[in-house]
């Protein structure tokens, strides 16, 4: 689904209207200027907590800042997007390559590698979601987001606009998509990164 096809399915929720285009006339921008807000509200608490978005960036072991027998990396330099640690984390030296346990965090956001295992690691993270604006194009295609969280987002954009005009159709439009939100499987188990003793490697 496109941004555009979520704002037409909106609009759709709340008027139960079957057109194919978006209206753009003066009873119809107010519930579209808040389309975003709303929008980015959603994908947040869905992409934190049951659908997680998993990217995954490359460094070298040698650029990370020299903390003791570690290297340091904050993830938050590295990926302006990242939310938490994934928990695979792979090593690739020459023809080497595999999965490596050999790393600590620390803040939550910080990766420590030891020094002397240089290669290039590929760090996978859970990742916040895009954020929408009244700038994005209506062919805006949300990458990286599963389609069962884009079928639900109408329904939880259209509870919030809705709230002052109607609450009845708002608090039941809410129901259906708490409903569906519940039905959502969550991909993986949240995974939390645990700080070892020295003697842990």
């Amino acid at each position: 689904m496109t941004w555009g096809d979520i704002k037409l399915a909106t609009m759709q929720k709340m008027f139960s209207a079957d057109g194919t285009e978006i209206p753009s006339d003066d009873s119809s921008k107010d519930y579209l200027a808040g389309m975003p807000y709303v929008a980015n509200e959603c994908l947040q608490m869905i992409c934190t907590s049951k659908k997680y978005i998993v990217k995954s960036v490359d460094v070298n072991s040698v650029d990370g800042d020299q903390v003791g027998q570690f290297r340091r990396f904050r993830m938050k330099d590295l990926a302006e997007d990242f939310f938490e640690f994934y928990g695979e984390v792979y090593i690739t030296a020459g023809n080497y390559h595999e999965r490596c346990a050999e790393y600590r965090s620390e803040a939550q956001d910080v990766l420590l590698i030891h020094s002397d295992l240089e290669g290039i690691y590929t760090i996978y993270y859970r990742a916040y979601p895009p954020a929408v604006t009244a700038a994005t194009e209506d062919d805006y295609s949300f990458d990286g987001i599963s389609p069962d969280v884009l079928a639900i987002l109408p329904l939880y954009m259209a509870s919030q606009l809705y709230k002052e005009d109607d609450n009845g159709i708002a608090t039941s439009l809410r129901n259906e998509f708490e409903v569906a939100y519940e039905r959502l499987s969550q991909d993986n188990p949240s995974y939390i990164l645990e700080c070892e003793d020295e003697g842990g490697w």
